[in-house]
């Protein structure tokens, strides 16, 4: 797991609230991902990311698909790594 990767998931452990799996707005999830909220509000309309949206026209994501798209994330970038060495290991 890359150094971000680990960061990425202790913020999102970080996240701590008495719900066990609590709805975070926007910009709360973009600050434990380091992208924009404009970024988070493209993936959700997009349908990466799935959320809620609220009576007041806010959409919120639970902490748990954060967590599950932080997982897909870490075993894509694992998938690339095995394909480059995999590249690597044809050419010798």
């Amino acid at each position: 797991m890359s150094g971000q990767a680990k960061t990425q998931k202790k913020l999102v452990e970080d996240l701590n609230t008495n719900d066990k799996d609590p709805f975070l707005n926007l910009t709360t999830v973009a600050r434990a991902l380091g992208k924009h909220s404009t970024t988070i509000r493209n993936w959700v309309n997009d349908g990466i990311i799935a959320a809620t949206r609220f009576p007041n026209g806010l959409y919120k994501i639970r902490k748990s698909d954060l967590e599950k798209l932080l997982s897909v994330s870490r075993m894509r970038d694992n998938k690339e790594i095995l394909d480059r060495v995999s590249n690597l290991e044809g050419d010798l």
